[in-house]
């Protein structure tokens, strides 16, 4: 594909988008705004028969205002235990498993021993 072709493309897209945008920013305000358009909707989609009656309601919802707009605020997480400490801990953890496989290692010479004792027995 061309450059030339690909920014043609581009640009009949884009305006496809913008028109399709404004119909539908104008949709969107008729049913908000517009009673009869948004009872039409209703009943398209299903949502209101054709024996109902709709009854708009107009309650605004209190503004949001952050306590503290356009304070930076720091993130700290907590820890229970400090970096170092959990590092030691870790290195313990690390030698305990050493000496335990080692204490296995040498435990397992003395089984056979005893395997081979008692199979001679019989």
């Amino acid at each position: 594909m061309k450059v030339a072709t690909a920014t043609e493309y581009m640009k009949q897209n884009a305006a496809e988008l913008s028109s399709l945008n404004a119909r539908y920013s104008s949709e969107w305000e008729s049913l908000r705004t517009e009673a009869e358009a948004t009872v039409l909707e209703a009943r398209s989609l299903g949502y209101l028969a054709d024996d109902e009656v709709v009854v708009r309601l107009s309650v605004a919802a209190p503004e949001f205002v952050p306590p503290s707009a356009g304070k930076r605020l720091s993130y700290e997480p907590v820890s229970v235990l400090s970096e170092g400490r959990v590092k030691e801990l870790a290195a313990v953890a690390a030698l305990l498993t050493v000496i335990a496989g080692m204490a296995l290692r040498l435990a397992k010479p003395r089984q056979r021993e005893i395997l081979t004792q008692e199979a001679s027995r019989t």
